[in-house]
């Protein structure tokens, strides 16, 4: 038991200072309680401002309805208050029990006089369907609520007069002594002749045949009436003796009762009291304060007592004792004793402990271990006489825990309250005797004075966010609303949100205003955009603009377009973000593009102004911010599918990746009389732009721009050479001309490729670039090798001019193929640019080949071969000059040529030695060298000649028997092989007429392909014509065979076969 004492007057002090509701205002203009928060009391202000942090638990409205014409009848006044779950029962001073609805409304019919004297108690049992009244006129009155109702209905008349204050109920309708029932079965009265204080009905009173109801009173009895045979009732006296009867509670198998000694608790299903709570011995005068007795589920409270109860041992309920200045819980409980086989009831106090204030009404609060107690705290004053009154306080609503420590204090509204006493007060409250683990929805705590029911509920989660919105900490109520929308029925995130933002925007906190816009609207674009709205009617739109959402939600086109313009005027580096990041489709590009490009014009009007008057860092600015917004600019006209503006402002801007914006978008014909300025990018990636997609750029126009940068064009009909072979055959001409005024090397090779020139004025152009030296140096577009002459012969210009357009396009193809056949000499040139002719003495070499090449072509090989020997004096080169003409009188110009000049008969000796050769005889020619001529080698040369010349013989002998051996036998296995039968099967099908060949018909013929035909078929087919006694009889048409055989002889052959060979000969062909 925890037993607490002697609370001083600290606790009042400070419950009164964190008083914050119980403002003076005026009761007659208030209508809610806590709605009001104006106060016309200086002292109640200042006690507001310091308490503004502490929130109220409790909120109040007063109850309005019929009361007001309830209490305007003179004398009728509340004096009690019962409350179930259908609706609340008010008894009055003159008698009159009123059943009200929940908001105070009530009808003529739903009105009662039980009693001619004031109603002292109210009691409803479970169903709500009975209440007991009980008065000083000494009745206690039983109602059938419907059937009373239905009653008043039926006999009007009889019901006015009942309820006319003038008249004396009891006479209208008489009573007898003991107990009265009506005819109507709704009502029972109960006579005990003094005044009855308190009425408790059994709470399963309408589901039980007993009827049990207890009352007590003056009588100082406790009498227990309960219904028994035939409809009579009989009265047991439970205690008596021990003084007036103050208050009675009904609770399962348990009746708590008050009188002047203490409370008493009873157990009904034992006949036997169970246990005595005295009063404290301070006690005031038991009349002076009414005795509150709350009945609790078993678990309600709990208080760890420090002690292990017997798992034998259960709750059965617990009660709250509230009486005076005193508060004590106790719980009963039950446990078994097995020794004696029966079970005890027996009751502990939980706590017990004192307040510095009367209470004039007791309830457990919330599911917590708190009491919410109905306090009236009187003070003494002395008057002008200096004598001491009491004073009569405003009551209050205190919450307090088990340990005495007050949580909360609020003074309430009550009419005319400085003329009540701790009597005129009561606290009713409807909360089924739900578990402590369950939670309450609706708990109502109703409060009774004279002439006022004020109505306390706990605060709930709109409650909450009310008073912090009122006291601007919006914050928290965000939070607090996010963490319980579930709850909220008034107040919602986004209300909150707005209420927030007007308070910021109000108070000019801008910045915090545009923070919270997120989180208000969500995803709301209608609410977006009334924010939005309201920054801009306030000129703060540069605010809000970081958090204006791209997408979800999106917005309107001119929320977009404003939030660009803006950028466009103040930040052109994120107008270009924005125009680069955002969808193109949130906004209309072309009002866009409009403003930006007159605001660039603008710009570039400053810009030059700024220029003539010699600012230069701000010209330079200005110049940044030009291109930025030029760039952004461009991006608009993509968008816009506006691609030759965008193109324009990429050349403006001398853009590195035009060429990819040419190609990604297909703007060939846009840069068709761009070529020169496109070169000023990149030559190179001008050139092969024009190169690759030559289909589309026309060639003329590009050859026609380029005629003044010869250098330029060289490298353009190169690389359109090695693309698309055919693709400027009509220019071949002029890239002769290039080739031999800029690159020699290259000179032969295109020359032998192309057949697109004339070969007469190509030959003038070779011979006009002789002897003239170059100095600037090419790269060209494609990395290719130059064919050697080894290639030359297998290479035919007539070849190539047939061959696919793809033969020379692939880069690596090409380079493969060509170099694989070079010899290590051209290898080691790099043959991707003209280094080489920058050496007067090789350009002229390679010009000369050029010259030779031509002229063989013409026809003119002895002027060929002579620039060979005197120009080229180049040994190899002449013998494979004079290999490839087919002509005898070549071969010996050569060596007459030669018989001047010790090198070339050198080189004609190693050759011959070598290779051998059908047109020279190696000993005419040692024959025709001259006397005296100073030959290098000449001894070693012969020597591997004649033994060159003997192996050569030799070997040619040995090829001849090897050959002439092979022939043999090839030839014995053929004559081996036709010697062999054909194996004949009759049955098989002519080749020719599909029938069945038979022996004993007549004669057939049968082929070592293993096709076989009639006779008669075969005859038909080569041609022969045959009488019909011939196709009648089989010996004529044997000997017909026989003679077709002897006339054709070795022509005879298979025809099917021979079809066969006819074919596939003219397939080859």
């Amino acid at each position: 038991m925890i037993k607490i004492r002697g609370s001083n007057r600290l606790l009042k002090k400070e419950a009164k200072r964190r008083r914050f509701n119980g403002r003076r205002r005026d009761e007659e203009e208030e209508e809610n309680i806590n709605d009001d928060e104006e106060d016309d009391d200086d002292d109640d202000e200042e006690s507001l401002e310091e308490e503004e942090e502490y929130e109220p638990q409790l909120k109040y409205q007063r109850l309005g309805g019929s009361l007001n014409s309830i209490f305007s009848i003179e004398g009728n006044y509340a004096s009690a208050l019962a409350v179930c779950e259908k609706f609340l029962a008010l008894g009055t001073h003159l008698g009159y029990l009123y059943i009200l609805d929940f908001e105070g409304n009530n009808n003529h019919q739903q009105q009662f006089r039980p009693h001619a004297e004031s109603i002292n108690d109210l009691s409803i049992d479970s169903t709500g369907e009975y209440i007991a009244t009980c008065s000083n006129d000494g009745k206690v009155v039983i109602y059938n609520i419907y059937a009373a109702l239905n009653s008043n209905i039926q006999n009007p008349q009889l019901h006015q007069k009942i309820l006319d204050p003038n008249i004396d109920p009891n006479l209208v309708k008489p009573s007898v002594t003991h107990v009265t029932t009506t005819s109507e079965n709704n009502m029972t009265e109960f006579f005990f002749g003094r005044p009855v204080k308190s009425v408790a009905l059994d709470p399963l009173y309408g589901q039980q045949k007993e009827h049990a109801m207890v009352s007590g009173g003056k009588t100082e009895k406790l009498t227990l009436k309960k219904k028994g045979w035939f409809g009579s009732y009989k009265e047991v006296v439970i205690h008596k003796g021990e003084g007036a009867i103050h208050a009675v509670r009904w609770f399962g198998d348990f009746i708590a009762w008050a009188n002047d000694l203490g409370v008493k608790i009873y157990d009904i299903t034992l006949n036997q009291k169970i246990t005595y709570i005295s009063r404290p011995s301070n006690a005031p005068r038991p009349d002076m304060y009414r005795c509150c007795l709350v009945w609790c589920q078993p678990n309600r409270f709990y208080v760890d007592t420090r002690q292990s109860d017997n798992r034998d041992t259960k709750n059965l309920a617990q009660l709250l004792i509230g009486w005076g200045h005193s508060i004590t819980l106790i719980v009963l409980k039950e446990r078994r004793i097995p020794k004696e086989q029966k079970i005890q009831r027996f009751v502990e106090v939980l706590g017990m402990f004192d307040v510095d204030f009367s209470i004039c009404g007791l309830s457990p609060y919330s599911n917590e271990n708190l009491l919410l107690i109905l306090a009236y705290d009187e003070t003494e004053e002395e008057d002008e006489n200096g004598k001491k009154k009491l004073n009569s306080p405003r009551p209050e609503l205190r919450i307090i825990d088990l340990r005495g420590e007050e949580r909360s204090c609020d003074a309430l509204a009550i009419k005319n309250y400085e003329n009540y006493f701790a009597l005129d007060y009561r606290l009713e409250i409807f909360n089924p005797l739900v578990p402590l683990n369950q939670f309450v929805q609706d708990e109502v705590y109703y409060i009774l004075s004279q002439r006022d029911i004020v109505v306390a509920r706990p605060r709930d989660a709109d409650d909450h966010i009310k008073w912090l919105v009122q006291r601007n900490r919006f914050m928290e109520a965000l939070a607090y609303a996010k963490e319980n929308e579930s709850q909220l029925k008034v107040f919602s995130v986004v209300e909150i949100g707005k209420r927030n933002l007007n308070y910021l925007l109000e108070n000019q906190k801008y910045n915090e205003a545009a923070q919270l816009v997120p989180n208000v609207s969500g995803k709301d674009q209608q609410l977006w955009e009334e924010w939005i709205y309201s920054f801009i009617d306030l000129k703060q739109f540069h605010v809000i603009i970081p958090y204006i959402p791209i997408d979800n939600p999106r917005l309107s086109d001119a929320i977009y377009e404003m939030k660009l313009n803006y950028f466009l005027l103040n930040s052109p580096e994120q107008f270009l973000n924005c125009i680069k990041e955002w969808p193109h489709d949130i906004y209309k590009i072309q009002n866009i593009a409009t403003v930006t490009a007159e605001n660039i014009k603008s710009l570039e009007q400053e810009m030059d102004k700024e220029k003539l008057e010699g600012r230069e860092q701000e010209a330079k600015n200005l110049e940044n911010k030009i291109v930025t917004l030029l760039n952004a600019l461009a991006t608009l006209h993509l968008y816009d599918q506006q691609f030759d503006k965008a193109l324009a402002i990429y050349f403006k801007l001398r853009r590195s990746d035009v060429f990819e914006f040419i190609q990604d978008h297909k703007l060939f014909s846009s840069v068709q009389d761009k070529v020169l300025t496109l070169m000023t990018f990149s030559e190179d990636r001008a050139l092969r732009l024009f190169v690759e997609h030559n289909e589309n750029i026309a060639i003329e126009q590009v050859i026609r721009q380029l005629k003044d940068n010869r250098k330029q064009l060289l490298k353009y009909l190169d690389g359109l050479f090695f693309h698309n072979v055919r693709a400027a055959q009509r220019y071949h001409l002029i890239q002769v001309e290039l080739y031999a005024e800029y690159d020699s090397k290259r000179l032969l090779w295109f020359l032998e490729q192309s057949q697109s020139y004339n070969i007469e004025q190509a030959l003038k152009i070779c011979e006009t670039y002789l002897n003239k030296p170059i100095e600037d140096k090419i790269e060209y577009l494609y990395r290719r090798d130059t064919l050697p002459f080894e290639q030359v012969n297998s290479t035919t210009p007539s070849k190539l001019d047939d061959t696919d357009e793809t033969t020379l396009s692939d880069d690596e193809n090409t380079d493969n193929s060509v170099s694989e056949s070079l010899s290590p000499r051209e290898k080691r040139r790099n043959l991707n640019n003209n280094e080489d002719d920058f050496s007067l003495e090789e350009r002229n070499k390679q010009i000369y080949k050029g010259i030779v090449y031509l002229l063989g072509r013409m026809g003119n090989t002895n002027d060929a071969l002579g620039l060979i020997i005197d120009k080229l004096e180049d040994v190899k080169l002449a013998i494979e000059f004079v290999e490839k003409q087919p002509d005898v009188e070549l071969y010996q110009d050569l060596i007459t040529k030669s018989l001047k000049k010790p090198k070339f008969i050198s080189g004609l000796l190693d050759h011959i030695s070598e290779n051998g050769s059908d047109y020279i005889d190696p000993l005419s020619l040692v024959k025709k060298i001259p006397e005296g001529m100073d030959i290098e080698g000449l001894k070693r040369k012969l020597t591997n000649l004649i033994t060159d010349s003997s192996q050569q013989k030799t070997l040619q002998e040995g090829c001849q028997q090897i050959l002439q051996a092979d022939i043999k036998q090839q030839s014995s296995q053929l004559f081996k092989q036709q010697r062999k039968g054909v194996r004949v099967r009759f049955g098989n099908r002519c080749a020719l007429c599909g029938q069945r060949v038979s022996s004993s018909k007549e004669d057939s013929l049968v082929f070592m392909s293993g096709f076989t035909y009639h006779s008669r078929c075969y005859i038909e087919y080569s041609g022969m014509e045959l009488n019909e006694e011939v196709g009648e009889n089989n010996e004529a048409t044997s000997k017909a065979t026989k003679n077709l055989l002897r006339g054709l002889g070795p022509k005879v052959q298979c025809i099917i076969t021979q079809s066969r060979e006819k074919t596939n000969t003219r397939r080859k062909q």
